[in-house]
Formats: C-alpha cells, sequence, structure tokens
C-alpha cells in the first residue's frame, strides 16, 4: 500500500461534514404554556380539543393534547384567548405517544404541526405569550374550518 492511498483514507476518514445546527427552517420559540383549541375532520365529523402549546415558530409548532388525530392529518390550531385570529392550518408531522402507562395514568400525547404558510406575528405572539385577545378565554370552542380550506 503507497503512502498517498494511506494519506487519502486518513484525511478523507478524518473528514467531518458541516452539520446545521438546527433542522427547521424556521426556529421554535418556548411558549409559556398557552392554550390554544386544535380541530381536525376525523371521518367526515369535526373534532375540536383543547391543547398547550409547548413551542411554535413561523413554520410549526409543538402541542400536548390528551386527544390526538393521526399522523398525516390536515389539523388547525388556534390560540384560546384570541378571538380576532384565525386558524392556523398545518399537517401533523409527529406524534409523541406517553407509552401505555402513561395512558394508564393519563398523560397527554406530543404533536408536531408543521403549517401549510408562515404563521402571521399576531398568531405568533398569542401562541406565545397568550397576548392578541380578550383577558377572557373563549369557553366554546370557535367553529371549524370545513376540510380542504381555511377560515377564520
Amino acid at each position: 500500500m503507497s503512502k498517498l492511498r494511506h494519506r487519502s483514507d486518513f484525511v478523507i476518514a478524518n473528514q467531518r461534514a458541516a452539520r446545521p445546527a438546527d433542522r427547521r427552517a424556521w426556529p421554535r420559540f418556548a411558549s409559556v404554556g398557552v392554550r390554544c383549541w386544535m380541530g381536525w375532520w376525523p371521518e367526515g365529523k369535526p373534532r375540536v380539543e383543547q391543547a398547550v402549546v409547548l413551542d411554535v415558530g413561523q413554520g410549526g409548532a409543538a402541542v400536548v393534547s390528551r386527544v390526538a388525530p393521526r399522523r398525516g392529518n390536515l389539523i388547525w390550531i388556534r390560540p384560546v384567548s384570541a378571538m380576532n385570529i384565525g386558524w392556523i392550518e398545518g399537517t401533523v408531522a409527529r406524534i409523541s405517544g406517553p407509552g401505555w402507562l402513561g395512558v394508564l395514568l393519563g398523560q397527554p400525547a406530543e404533536i408536531g404541526i408543521r403549517f401549510h404558510e408562515v404563521c402571521a406575528w399576531e398568531a405568533l405572539r398569542a401562541a406565545l405569550f397568550g397576548e392578541e385577545g380578550p383577558t377572557t378565554p373563549e369557553l366554546q370552542p370557535p367553529t371549524l374550518p370545513g376540510p380542504g380550506r381555511t377560515g377564520p
């Protein structure tokens, strides 16, 4: 084996590919535990549940809820405290379940959502800090947009 071959193998083996610091195109920011409405259409019937926002960015969010839609489902979220902000449409990118023991203990699942459009600043601020709305949150779930369309 020649020295050149050995040297090139050594150089190639010790090179490290540059990895991005964050895999997301938009950074995520931790929420203060803001509640949100989360809705989807299982089997043609609307379902709206409350969830808690863990983190949110302009490209997606992570929420926790006791009820979770299936991965790949079309989903809408909206902060509870902001009645003037419309639904934000996205797709369920991942679901991290609590496991069978967690289910028995009533622990919620973590749901990762990828937004279809860039999240507006007003909605982002409301999801992060619970701002942009009346001081009393909505007690009744808002009307969910029809499947395949967004709406206020």
